[in-house]
């Protein structure tokens, strides 16, 4: 079964991701801010999807640490559609960008 650490700190939005991706079978492990996400990181996750702006540490802050440790994809999930925020996001590491708002189903389709 594919596990995919969901790292978002709207509660709507990752309540939609997650209950879509259930439904498809997938182990979703959720975190509600990037704190959150780097604790419940682990070699068992197969993806990440990764939210930019939340309270604490940011997404790309997230992707940098991750990065020094973990080789899995990473997805960011954004409300940031600039070019710099993408690039950035690529350039720290991330393998995929989504800009909110977006279709469950295509967003699963990129992870699968």
């Amino acid at each position: 079964m594919v596990k995919i650490l969901l790292i978002e700190d709207d509660n709507r939005i990752r309540e939609i991701i997650s209950t879509y991706f259930k439904k498809k079978n997938v182990d979703m492990i959720e975190a509600i801010d990037g704190y959150d996400g780097l604790s419940k990181m682990n070699e068992s996750i197969n993806l990440v999807l990764l939210d930019i702006m939340m309270p604490g540490i940011d997404g790309l802050e997230v992707c940098f640490q991750l990065r020094q440790k973990y080789s899995c994809p990473i997805i960011f999930i954004s409300a940031l559609s600039e070019e710099e925020t993408q690039l950035k996001a690529f350039e720290l590491g991330g393998d995929d960008y989504v800009s909110k708002p977006f279709l469950p189903s295509v967003l699963y389709a990129k992870c699968m």
